[in-house]
Order: C-alpha cells, then sequence, then structure tokens
C-alpha cells in the first residue's frame, strides 16, 4: 500500500475517532448541563420551602409573642383541647359572643388549608406523639423520621418525595421553645431553648418539574444541532482532506505509471516494439548467473543477421527497411512460445534469440523454423544475392556454464557461427 493510501486510511480511523470524541463530549456536556439546570431548579425549590418556612416562624413567633388570638367560636374554631388547663383559654364578650384562644400551630393550619385553597405550599407544626397538644398535628412516617433526625441535631431535612400521589419537595427545620410559648406548653414540662418540634413545609415540584423537562428538551435541541454543526464542519474538513490525498493518489498514480511506461520504453526498441540491446544485456547476465548456479543448465543463444539489408535500404528506400525490420521482428516474436525466452534486436539488422534451458538440437530447431517463417514473408529483395526475397543468416550457440566462464563467451561463439553462416552463402544456420 502506498504513502497516499495508507495516509487516506489513516484518514478514515481519524475521521471516526473524531466523530465519537465529539459525540462523546457533546453529550458530555448535554448530561452536565441537564444535571446543573436539575439541581439549580432543586436549590429553588429548597429556597422556596425555606422562604415559607422563615415566614411561617415569623408569624408564629408574632403569635405567640402575643399569647395566641382569640377567634370567634364555629364549627371550624373549636376550644382546643390541649390548651383545657388554660384558665383564660375560653371567653365571653359584653354582647355574648363565645371567644377561644387559637394558638400559633392551629393559625397556620387554618391559614394554609381551611377551606380556602389559595396555598400550594402546605405547612404543619408537628412534635412527637406525647407531646401533642392538637391531634390534627400527629406526624405521618416522613415527619416523624426527618424529627428523630433533628433531634439528634440535624440542621434541616429536605426530601422530594410524594404526598397523596403529587411529587413535593418537603423541608422541616427544628423549633425550639421560647417564652411566648410556655403559655400553651409550660404544662408539659418545656424550658425555654428545648427541642419542640419541626415545620414540615412541602411545596409542590410540579412547576419546577415541568421546567426541568422544557429546559431539558431545549438542550437536546440545542445540543443536537451543535452536534450536527461539529459533525458536518468535521465530515466536510475530511472530504476537503481525502480530496487532497485522493488527488495526490493519482498524480502518484500516474507518475507511477509514466515510470512504469519510461522503463519499458527504455527495455524496449522503439521501432520493432521488441526488446533493446539493453534488456538482452540485463537478461543476458541474469540466465548466465542462473545456468551457473544450476549445475549444468544450458543456455543456447541464436544470432541472426538479416542479409544485403543495406541494399534493400538503398534500392526500397528507408521506410521500406524500416517496415521490412518490423515484420521480421514480428515473425522472430512469433517463434518463440515460451514466456522464459527473449526476443531483442541487437543493433541495426541483427536480431537475437536467448533461450534459457535449451539444448543444441532445440536451439537448431528453432533456427531453422526463423529462416523458414522469414523467407515465408515473401518480401521481395531484388539486389540479394541469396534469394530473390528477403532471407536472414544465423550462428547457434549452447553453452552449460561454470564457474571460470563469462557470458560474454556466449556473444562470441554465436557470432562465430554467424559468421561462417554468412561466409558459406547466407540464408543458413550454423552452429559452433
Amino acid at each position: 500500500m502506498s504513502e497516499p493510501q495508507v495516509e487516506l486510511a489513516h484518514l478514515s480511523k481519524w475521521m471516526i475517532f473524531v466523530i465519537l470524541l465529539w459525540t462523546a463530549i457533546v453529550i458530555a456536556s448535554l448530561y452536565w448541563n441537564v444535571a446543573v439546570e436539575k439541581e439549580h431548579t432543586l436549590r429553588e425549590a429548597v429556597t422556596e420551602a425555606r422562604a415559607n418556612f422563615d415566614k411561617n416562624k415569623t408569624f408564629r413567633l408574632w403569635a405567640a409573642s402575643h399569647g395566641g388570638v382569640y377567634v370567634p367560636v364555629n364549627k371550624d374554631n373549636q376550644p382546643n383541647p390541649g390548651m383545657a388547663s388554660m384558665p383564660e383559654r375560653d371567653l365571653t364578650t359584653l354582647s355574648g359572643m363565645r371567644l377561644t384562644l387559637m394558638n400559633p400551630s392551629a393559625i397556620i393550619r387554618q391559614m394554609k388549608s381551611g377551606g380556602t385553597g389559595r396555598y400550594a405550599v402546605k405547612e404543619k407544626l408537628t412534635t412527637f406523639e406525647d407531646k401533642l397538644l392538637d391531634p390534627k398535628n400527629k406526624p405521618d412516617s416522613w415527619e416523624a423520621k426527618s424529627l428523630k433526625a433533628l433531634k439528634q441535631g440535624a440542621a434541616e431535612v429536605k426530601e422530594i418525595t410524594q404526598i397523596d400521589g403529587v411529587t413535593y419537595m418537603r423541608l422541616m427545620q427544628p423549633l425550639f421553645i421560647e417564652q411566648g410559648c410556655l403559655k400553651c406548653h409550660g404544662n408539659q414540662g418545656y424550658q425555654v431553648g428545648d427541642f419542640s418540634g419541626g415545620l414540615d413545609v412541602a411545596v409542590p415540584m410540579a412547576t419546577y418539574l415541568k421546567h426541568v423537562s422544557d429546559v431539558t428538551v431545549l438542550l437536546w435541541k440545542s445540543y443536537g444541532l451543535i452536534w450536527l454543526v461539529g459533525l458536518s464542519g468535521i465530515v466536510y474538513a475530511f472530504r476537503h482532506n481525502r480530496a487532497i490525498v485522493s488527488e495526490r493518489l493519482k498524480l502518484i498514480s500516474e507518475l507511477q505509471e509514466m515510470n512504469d511506461k519510461l522503463e519499458r520504453y527504455s527495455y524496449q526498441d522503439g521501432l520493432t516494439r521488441v526488446a533493446n540491446r539493453r534488456m538482452f544485456d540485463t537478461l543476458l547476465d541474469r540466465e548466465w548467473a542462473a545456468a551457473r548456479r544450476g549445475g549444468g543448465r544450458q543456455l543456447a543463444l541464436v544470432m541472426i543477421d538479416i542479409d544485403y539489408f543495406k541494399l534493400y535500404n538503398d534500392t526500397y528506400g528507408h521506410l521500406a527497411g524500416d517496415d521490412c525490420l518490423k515484420r521480421i521482428a514480428a515473425a522472430l516474436s512469433r517463434v518463440s512460445k515460451r514466456t522464459t525466452d527473449l526476443i531483442a534486436r541487437y543493433g541495426g539488422e541483427e536480431f537475437v534469440l536467448l533461450l534459457p534451458n535449451t539444448g543444441r538440437e532445440q536451439a537448431h530447431s528453432l533456427a531453422e523454423q526463423c529462416l523458414r517463417d522469414i523467407a515465408a514473408l515473401q518480401i521481395p529483395h531484388s539486389q540479394s544475392e541469396a534469394a530473390e526475397v528477403v532471407t536472414i543468416s544465423v550462428g547457434v550457440t549452447t553453452m552449460a556454464p561454470d564457474a571460470t566462464m563469462q557470458a560474454a563467451m556466449l556473444i562470441e561463439m554465436a557470432d562465430r557461427a554467424l559468421y561462417r553462416a554468412k561466409e558459406s552463402g547466407r540464408n543458413r544456420v550454423e552452429v559452433a
């Protein structure tokens, strides 16, 4: 795999990594902001509960400082049995109206749940059952648990829980006996500063939960948009970089193709399209070395020269001469059937056949076939002294090289055989 291909593969992996990282960052940020919003909303609910507690405590202290409030006796305002020992619990006015003393706890309870339904926040003064003045202040299970925690020293108890299927933020803080409280609670053995119970403030969470839900939906939409914008940027950057790398890859491929062509052309004869002298020299060295390593492995060389080719050029012109060389090269290429064999233009009108693993008889047979195939082309040659058509002279040699022999010896022996063929009248094969 080329360097740009490796870079392209790495780029794809990095894109996936960056997308996953971006997604993780967006999700983490989203959940963090949702959590912050929930925490902020809960703090607001607690703040409201504490504000109601402070308001209630202030009113309670005011009412206690006045010893309670007298109200007319009716079906909603009955004398408190827990205050029966008080000498002035009940009074009658000069006009005959009966009045009863209402303590702060009863006042607050009537304000919050006295049939008006105006207050969504629930408030309730409560204490341990053995200290109750009014059975209506009996603690429920959550209040009983919270009273124990407050008595053990807790500054406050708060929790999101349900009352009659409705979700509330419930908060309870401790109440302590003050001087004004002794009018009602003095006969219970309390002293100023004693723990007397707690005030339960229950803030409905419906509005707060809806706010959290609305903000959460808005955050999801906002972060979804942010994620899509970021994702688009990542994909755009990846495609841009991929286009650059792909262009580089295309250029490298084109350069490689050009180099391959140049290399191929550097080993190819430009006219005949068979191998050139350079290719022949390269393969001869390689096959010679292989034959030497093979121990007795034979290597054959067939050298071919076109008879009276200069006269052919002089008679028919160089264009006809070029065409003649092309046709002869094509015919010689068809003689060699094996992929290991090489047909090359050795120079001018000379060609060579390099035949690895070929014995003398087989090489001679191929040379004779070359002779026949060229004559069969029937290329007219009126100035030839060998025939009326173009013919060739062929020299053949075969060697099994050893460590003491050089490749030049093979060329020299084939060249000698070719010389004898020419000296013997041409249009023939000689074997050295």
